[in-house]
């Protein structure tokens, strides 16, 4: 069955887009159907590849070859993820420890190689869970360097991108790609890059592969949406994902931020959430931002700071709502103290209540760093501004000043390069 037979006919049989086009709700639960009976709730550990791996086997053997490449302190991160998700280095130990698990969050200094270590990650984990589905998230201008990434390291796994709006129209205007009805009508843009969506969820669901977007794409994806497009593919996004990846996951952090809500509404507790500044001086934000990476981490605050809580509380948002006050009090509020043993106590909670789960690395480079260095660039003159500079020259013996009463001093100081053939000789 291929995605094309069941788009809905919501052209104008001349090829023109209907000014009320929208998706036919038959054929649209038809692809729903569709898209979310490929095991989308399946529990990934029910297909992994544990057969193949003997029993001191570890996750290393995944990837032999990307280990030369990872520095120390990336190895470290590895393993400490790898023990965060499933619970143990070895596969064979994995299943009995996945009830213990859940996400974990790695604070590293900008530029200490975040990407190439989840990148070596989600390799290794679709390698040993081919149905996986791993989501990675970033910054709309992160998401070139991710691609760059995936391909510098030749990734034998498909990425597929979910292109903003803007994105897919400027790709489809100069021409890259195309795309056609059965019977060879062809959609408009908008309708084109809905179907480009489409497509790239279903590949995502049918084979080993990667799904990559920005948080601004991700947000659009409601359920309350209007469009039902969004509608289900917001749903596609809760229930998907077997492994999520949240770079720069410091920035939802606000506690009403409709994308911090949205990403606590997707139903894995495997998360990785990358950051290089991970706490910003905000103690309320640093919860919602803990509770991002480890959704458990709230039932961890209420088990450490309020044993009863059990018995009153029966939804996640007043859960949370209690846990954020009990950490900015007990936590917070302690740490910031003018108090000494307030100051102690509050730390050795926040130690308690972390601990395993954040994996941090300050990089010290100014031992690394070069000495100043000082270069002098000699670019040769063209033709006229060897003249002009000759002229400037004798305007500075004479007058004692260079551009006074010659307006043309300026492209003596252009880069040569850039000085056009046109501009004639001097006068």
């Amino acid at each position: 069955m291929d995605i094309r037979d069941v788009m809905p006919p919501f052209m104008m049989t001349d090829g023109q887009s209907s000014s009320k086009e929208h998706w036919g709700k038959e054929s649209f639960r038809r692809l729903e159907t569709y898209i979310l009976g490929l095991s989308t709730f399946d529990n990934e550990i029910m297909h992994s590849n544990f057969a193949s791996f003997h029993e001191k086997d570890t996750i290393w053997s995944l990837i032999p070859a990307f280990k030369l490449k990872l520095y120390d302190h990336q190895k470290k991160a590895f393993e400490f993820i790898w023990r965060n998700i499933t619970g143990s280095l070895k596969p064979k130990e994995m299943e009995a420890q996945s009830k213990s698990t859940g996400g974990c969050i790695i604070s590293h200094s900008p530029g200490s190689g975040k990407t190439f270590l989840l990148i070596s990650f989600i390799i290794s984990y679709l390698t040993l869970f081919p149905k996986s589905r791993p989501l990675v998230l970033a910054p709309k201008i992160a998401i070139c360097v991710w691609k760059k990434e995936f391909e510098k390291w030749g990734v034998q796994f498909p990425l597929h991108i979910i292109q903003p709006t803007e994105s897919y129209k400027k790709n489809n205007l100069n021409g890259k790609k195309q795309t056609y009805f059965t019977d060879k009508r062809r959609p408009n843009m908008r309708a084109s890059h809905i179907i480009d969506c489409l497509m790239k969820l279903q590949q995502w669901h049918e084979e080993s592969s990667i799904l990559l977007m920005s948080y601004s794409s991700f947000s659009l994806m409601q359920k309350d949406s209007k469009f039902e497009h969004k509608q289900m593919m917001a749903r596609v996004m809760q229930e998907s994902p077997g492994l999520l990846i949240l770079d720069e996951g410091h920035n939802p952090r606000s506690t009403n931020s409709k994308l911090r809500n949205l990403l606590m509404e997707v139903k894995t507790k495997s998360r990785v959430l990358l950051s290089g500044t991970l706490f910003q001086n905000n103690f309320e934000e640093y919860f919602n931002t803990l509770s991002l990476a480890r959704p458990s981490f709230i039932e961890d605050v209420l088990r450490e700071l309020r044993s009863s809580w059990r018995k009153r509380l029966d939804k996640r948002s007043k859960r949370e709502r209690l846990a954020r006050r009990l950490f900015m009090q007990r936590v917070g509020e302690k740490i910031l103290s003018s108090i000494e043993g307030d100051r102690k106590q509050g730390f050795d909670v926040l130690n308690k209540i972390t601990n395993g789960f954040i994996d941090v690395y300050e990089e010290d480079t100014t031992n690394s760093l070069p000495g100043l260095q000082i270069y002098t660039l000699v670019l040769l003159p063209t033709d006229i501004q060897h003249g002009l500079l000759v002229k400037l020259q004798n305007r500075l013996e004479t007058a004692g000043k260079i551009s006074d009463g010659f307006g043309g001093s300026d492209l003596g100081w252009i880069s040569p390069p850039l000085v056009d053939k046109h501009y004639g000789s001097c006068k």
